[in-house]
């Protein structure tokens, strides 16, 4: 069995944990895919109380937030420690088009 992999040939939390915010900060499209088909949990506090698409609302990985959107990311997550939404945060920030992103997903489920 791969190192790092539980049971049901899934990630392991403290692997996960780990490697998660580290590609999740670097931006990197494909590494965040392959976490994620490999059972990374999209949902999961990884930094801080913060969730994956808080950290990719923060560093404005537009293409990054799309993906954790499209594998049911919780666009409406509060951070644990400031109750900051993604949403907030890409705002904050100024990244628009992270914004955008989420935008895009409520409205679609709004139909």
């Amino acid at each position: 069995m791969p190192k790092g992999r539980g049971k049901n040939n899934t990630l392991s939390t403290q692997t996960t944990d780990a490697s998660f915010v580290r590609v999740l900060s670097s931006g990197n499209y494909n590494k965040v895919l392959h976490l994620v088909k490999a059972g990374a949990d999209v949902n999961q506090s990884v930094l801080s109380g913060s969730a994956p698409l808080h950290l990719t609302c923060q560093m404005g990985h537009v293409d990054c937030t799309r993906l954790l959107i499209k594998y049911k990311a919780d666009i409406d997550k509060p951070r644990t420690d400031d109750g900051a939404t993604p949403l907030l945060i890409a705002c904050y920030n100024g990244h628009v088009n992270c914004a955008r992103s989420e935008r895009g997903r409520r409205q679609s489920e709004d139909r």
